[in-house]
C-alpha cells in the first residue's frame, strides 16, 4: 500500500481524465452490454487479488487479520465507485487528480486500521 498503488492509481485517473467520453459511456450508458458490469468485474478482480496478498503476508509470517471477503469487496467497490465519480460529475482534471488522492490517503488509512498497522 505504497508507492506502486499511488502510481497505478495515478496512471488511472490520468487514462479516464484523457478518455472522459467514452468512460462515461461505459459507466452510465452499458446497461443491457457485455460491459453492464465493468465496475463489478473490477471490483472482483481486486478483491481476489487484495485476498492473495493477504495470503502471502501470512505465508512470509506477518500478522494479518481474517477479513472477509465481502467486507473487500465492499471496500473495493466504495473505492472504485468513489474514483469514477470523477467522470459521472464531470469533475474538472486538476479537482479529480486532487479529489481522488485524497481517496486514496483515506481508503490507505482505513487499511491500515484494519491490518492492525
Amino acid at each position: 500500500m505504497g508507492v506502486e498503488s499511488s502510481d497505478c492509481l495515478r496512471w488511472m485517473v490520468e487514462y479516464i481524465c484523457r478518455h472522459r467520453e467514452p468512460v462515461k459511456l461505459l459507466l452510465c450508458r452499458s446497461e443491457g452490454t457485455s460491459y453492464e458490469h465493468f465496475v463489478h468485474n473490477m471490483v472482483e478482480v481486486e478483491v481476489e487479488y487484495t485476498l492473495r496478498y493477504l495470503e502471502v503476508l501470512r505465508r512470509l509470517g506477518r500478522s494479518v487479520p481474517e477479513l472477509d471477503g465481502q467486507l473487500c469487496h465492499i471496500i473495493a467497490s466504495g473505492m472504485f465507485n468513489g474514483i469514477f465519480e470523477i467522470v459521472v460529475h464531470d469533475m474538472p482534471d486538476d479537482k479529480a487528480m486532487r479529489y481522488v488522492g485524497q481517496l486514496r490517503e483515506f481508503y490507505t488509512a482505513g487499511w491500515l486500521k484494519l491490518m492492525g498497522a
